[in-house]
């Protein structure tokens, strides 16, 4: 009869995970910290770069929307060429359409790598924080 696999014991330094899920030597020495660990995979410097493309065009728009239209704009995600507007509701989403074309282009002129713009509704699950 085979021997029964070791039981993972969550206190125990002795044991840890390898690659191909066998147990191995736990290895020694301090824990990373979370901004190291952030710092050498390029995930902070995505996000400030997505923070400061969110703040460049909220400015962009805070000076030629209404301010109940700019309020309805949740975010803007600038992808391949295309600017992404995600409106709170469908009432907001169609009065972003009618005014867009007339800014089109002032935004090219703005960001000469955007050409296409797109309006999205903002689902209501990702408005509350809600799991789908």
């Amino acid at each position: 009869m085979p021997k029964p696999p070791p039981r993972l014991n969550p206190k125990s330094p002795k044991l840890g995970h390898s690659s191909g899920g066998r147990l191995a030597p736990a290895r020694p020495g301090k824990p990373k910290e979370i901004k190291d660990l952030l710092s050498s995979s390029g995930l902070a410097q995505a996000a400030r770069k997505f923070a400061g493309q969110q703040r460049d065009w909220r400015d962009f728009f805070a000076e030629r929307l209404e301010p109940g239209l700019l309020e309805a704009i949740v975010h803007y995600v600038e992808r391949d060429g295309t600017l992404t507007l995600h409106a709170s509701s469908a009432s907001w989403a169609a009065r972003l359409r009618f005014a867009l074309p007339a800014l089109t282009d002032e935004a090219k002129a703005f960001r000469p790598a955007v050409k296409k713009f797109v309006v999205k509704i903002q689902p209501v699950a990702a408005s509350t924080g809600a799991r789908t």
